[in-house]
């Protein structure tokens, strides 16, 4: 029984050290100790001791590294209840002062992380850095799974300037895989792209299908740290209403939803008024004040206003003229055989009747 409650024990440090880490924005062992050292330059959180104490493999013996924890967290927690808090306790009091998404929680829960033995050590002695599927080692599933609010620079030449909203689900699924799906609610009905997405430590990327036309859009992300309140990145493909039928890379900014969904959908198009960005930000869950409303401005800024123009973007036409002009210097053998594979010319009389 005494064994059973000490691995309890371990697990349950080991599942704070984890929230600890990932609300610190802390991705190594390193890190996390030079918070500890910063705090104590004689502290007992040393990388051998961390990477036990992250395992799962022993308990802090001097009480000390209590006080230093809570000194890292700013004094928000009593060493005391750090020490003797279940989980569930420790992450709803951390959640006070560091934002933790409520999916993020229940994946670090003692139950879910395995405790594991020990990596080999190198030649020096030092134990290796932790695997990937290393309950110590920073995973994007571990931030990324939420709701989120996206604006991106609207696409369609008649809407241009303008702002274009959309709702994001990410939901995990296994390793470094999440589905996401993006829906535009536009002219009274749900315009949906969903697709998986793969993550490493530096990017996220997905290819996404629509439900309502035969194309694809190319979606990459910047990963943040935690807790993953914004991501940014880049969007391409074509846009749903562009008569001209351009291929489209624009900026897209999503805003994680705190709410619990209770902002509701909003229709697509919306003019890039930072004072409509902080009351969605409001709906959102972020504390109203100052610095809201500076970084609406900011993220209207960041969407539209970037030094390379709002978008980047192939106008047919640019690409008919360079076309016409290379397709003049191909051999005439060459444009013969390009042309009789289209099918659409049934003599040799013909296709020479279209060279000069």
């Amino acid at each position: 029984m005494r064994a059973t409650k000490d691995v309890h024990a371990r697990r349950v440090l080991a599942a704070k050290l984890q929230l600890t880490s990932l609300a610190l924005n802390c991705t190594t062992h390193k890190e996390i100790c030079a918070r500890f050292s910063a705090a104590n330059a004689l502290t007992a959180f040393t990388p051998q001791n961390a990477y036990k104490w992250f395992a799962g493999k022993a308990l802090p013996r001097v009480s000390r590294v209590y006080s230093d924890w809570s000194a890292v967290l700013g004094g928000h927690l009593t060493p005391s209840f750090i020490a003797a808090s279940s989980f569930n306790e420790f992450a709803e009091a951390l959640s006070r002062s560091h934002a933790l998404p409520r999916e993020t929680v229940g994946r670090l829960s003692p139950d879910s992380l395995p405790v594991r033995a020990p990596d080999t050590a190198d030649v020096s002695g030092e134990p290796s850095a932790p695997r990937a599927d290393h309950p110590s080692a920073w995973r994007a599933d571990h931030v990324l799974p939420g709701r989120y609010l996206a604006i991106s620079p609207a696409w369609s030449p008649l809407e241009m300037g303008r702002l274009v909203v959309g709702h994001v689900q990410i939901d995990a699924l296994d390793g470094h895989r999440s589905k996401f799906t993006y829906r535009e609610d536009l002219f009274g009905r749900a315009f949906v792209l969903s697709g998986e997405m793969i993550a490493d430590t530096r990017y996220a990327q997905a290819i996404l299908h629509a439900d309502f036309a035969r194309r694809a859009w190319v979606l990459n992300l910047h990963l943040p740290p935690f807790p993953a309140s914004l991501l940014t990145g880049l969007l391409s493909g074509s846009a749903v209403l562009d008569f001209d039928g351009r291929l489209l890379t624009g900026r897209f900014l999503l805003m994680r939803d705190y709410s619990d969904g209770a902002i509701g959908a909003i229709p697509a198009y919306a003019a890039p008024d930072p004072v409509l960005i902080d009351e969605w930000l409001g709906l959102l869950g972020y504390r109203e004040g100052k610095e809201r409303l500076s970084f609406a401005k900011n993220a209207v800024d960041f969407v539209l206003n970037f030094r390379d123009g709002i978008l980047i973007d192939v106008p047919p036409e640019d690409q008919r003229a360079l076309g016409l002009a290379l397709d003049k210097l191909a051999p005439h053998t060459g444009r013969q055989d390009a042309l009789q594979e289209t099918g659409r010319y049934s003599s040799t009389a013909k296709i020479k009747s279209l060279l000069p």
